[in-house]
Order: C-alpha cells, then structure tokens, then sequence
C-alpha cells in the first residue's frame, strides 16, 4: 500500500464510538414491486448524487495495482466523498448496493487479490454486476482493505434476490437465498440479528438499538396489505420513517428495482424527489451530470442535473472533511486532492455499445 493508503477511508483507526454510522437497509418485495430502502443515519448530510456512465475506463485508487476496468453498466449513486466514492447506488440493471456500520469487521489482511478501498468497492459493483452471483465472485479477484472503516453491506438485484457481505475475522460471510429469511440489515452481524429476531414477540421494541431496528423493519415488511397500508413506495417510506431518528437521520432512500426509479427525501427537505433512470443517458459520450442534495427539490429532479464539476466536487469533499474533523482528525490536504483529481483519470471508451445504440 502506498501513502495515500492513510486516506480518509482507513479513518476507523482514529474515530471514537460517537463517529460510528447507524443505518438500516431493507429490500421489500411484493408481487407488484421490488423495493430497496436505505437510511443514512450519520453526522453530516451533504452530498451529490451523480449520473456514472457506462463504457469508462477506471482504475485502483490509492493502492499499488495494476488493476483497471470498463464500466458495464451506468449507475446513479449518493456520494459524500466526491465522485466514484458513494455510499449507495443503483446501476441501470438494478443491482442496488447498501452500506452499514459493523463494528465487528476484519477486512481480509493482505494476500494476492488486489486491495480497494470500502466506497470504490461500491462502486466497481455497480460498474460490472447485475446479480448477486456476480458481486460475491468478485471476492476472489478483489478485496476491501484492513483499515477501512467497518462496513457491511446489503445487495439485491433485479429479481429481489439479496446478499449480505460482511467479514468476520479477515473471512467473508454471506447469506442469501434460503439462508436469507428476512432482508433487511442494520448494525449488527445478520446472524446475531436472525437469532434475536422473534416474530411471536410482544411488544415490538420501539428503542434505537440496531436490533430494535432490524425488528421494526421485518415485522412491517412482514406484516405489509396492500389494502391497509396502501402503496408499496409509500409503505417503503413509512418504515424509513419508523427504523430513522430525529437529528440523526439524513437521507431515507428508496430504489424502485422493478421500475428503475430512485426515490429520496432529506432531513432538511422532507418532499420527496425522484429520478427516472429511462430518463438518464449513460453514455460516457454525453457529460457526468450531478445534483447537489441540499438544493431544494420536489417530485422530478431530472432537469435540475448539472454537468459535473471539479469545484462543487473539491468543496463537498473540504466540506465532510471539515464537518467530521472532530470525530476523525484533520484529513491531510494531499488526501483530499486524491479524492478530488480521481475522477480526471477515467477515461470515456468510445465504445458504442447496444445500451448506447438504444439512446
């Protein structure tokens, strides 16, 4: 590893028990529709959400590799660290990948796959798989390095089926399928939430705790009538709502797998805003668009993409780094720059594939 593998994102050997996110993950499925659900419960709010095409040429940041790739599939993605680092996202084919504290995570210690920081992992999942198959076989080409901050992950694809990621000491653990009987996922290990999850329990815990969390969001994914409780995107909502916390919570996402749209709201604009991913041209011929999260938004937010931008990137970065300096330390200023310069090493392949052909 060289230096910049001090970066921000091996900030959990500096932050205390404070600095850790609490976030839960759900995927709520129905005859009807596929739904993954997403809170962000953390100190800082800010972001983009960014437009990232298809047919782009990237490569490992921050580690000595050699590994590059082409982007398969464009992607839209919530990102606090700039451009290519997200903290949540679906590509155009519906594979949606969520990130969630476990503080129990030993990343694999060094070996032959090639080493990737937590938020770039996202992000190459988005960039080459459509199925939960193909995210767990990337484990035997790549792995999350050591000292990044303790992640697990939920992912599902465009036939609802899901997969935890998380690895307990330096080795992955994944359920899925059978071994998957409640998809949902908040800050503790699946295992210990399954065994502590009891749908003949009475009262349903209504604390903040993860387990309490993991509880109240697979009772209503359980207990869900259409009749009752109404629209399926709405009912989404409703158990953000009740798995969030005032002052914690910062965004409550929603992806609509089966019909490729993106759903979200904030602490500070509760309307919801949504984008048509029919809408997006992901062509790397066509500019990275983005929108800035804290702008006020309502209903479709498509016209208000903007063409990406170094400065706006460069400022959310300062910005996060600046918010969270007392919770994780003074981010070097070359780290930052890494951060905001990896963009301009991707290159736009001029490829014209049959998903360009068809915009």
């Amino acid at each position: 590893m060289n230096k910049m593998g001090k970066m921000i994102f091996v900030f959990c050997m500096l932050i205390s028990t404070d600095c850790y996110a609490e976030c839960t993950s759900f995927c709520f499925v129905t005859k009807d529709a596929i739904l993954f659900g997403h809170n962000l419960d953390w100190h800082v709010g800010d972001g983009i959400i960014c437009v990232n095409k298809r047919n782009v040429t990237k490569k490992v940041c921050w580690f000595n590799s050699n590994l590059k790739w082409i982007s398969r599939y464009g992607s839209i993605t919530i990102n606090q660290w700039g451009r290519e680092f997200p903290s949540r996202g679906m590509n155009e084919v519906g594979l949606v990948v969520g990130e969630m504290t476990l503080k129990e995570t030993q990343f694999p210690f060094p070996d032959s796959r090639t080493p990737i920081s937590s938020l770039q992992w996202i992000q190459y999942q988005l960039d080459n798989c459509a199925t939960i198959e193909e995210v767990i076989e990337t484990n035997s080409k790549i792995r999350i390095d050591p000292k990044q901050y303790p992640s697990h992950f939920l992912v599902s694809d465009s036939n609802g089926n899901c997969v935890t990621m998380e690895w307990i000491n330096g080795k992955l653990v994944y359920h899925t399928r059978e071994k998957l009987p409640i998809k949902v996922l908040s800050n503790n290990s699946y295992a210990s939430c399954i065994k502590y999850y009891n749908p003949n329990y009475s009262p349903t815990p209504y604390d903040y705790s993860s387990t309490a969390r993991f509880y109240r969001a697979a009772e209503m994914i359980r207990n869900y009538d259409r009749i009752s409780h109404g629209p399926e995107i709405n009912y989404a909502f409703d158990i953000l709502e009740k798995v969030g916390r005032i002052g914690r919570t910062k965004w409550n996402l929603v992806f609509d797998i089966k019909k490729r749209y993106f759903y979200f709201r904030t602490d500070i604009n509760r309307t919801i805003g949504y984008v048509d991913f029919d809408s997006i041209n992901f062509s790397c011929n066509t500019p990275v668009t983005i929108f800035e999260i804290a702008k006020q938004f309502s209903g479709n937010i498509q016209n208000h993409f903007i063409e990406y931008d170094y400065d706006i990137n460069r400022t959310l970065i300062t910005n996060v780094s600046k918010k969270l300096e007392r919770y994780i330390g003074q981010i070097p200023e070359r780290d930052i720059k890494a951060m905001v310069n990896y963009p301009e090493t991707t290159i736009c392949n001029p490829i014209n594939s049959v998903r360009d052909k068809k915009q």
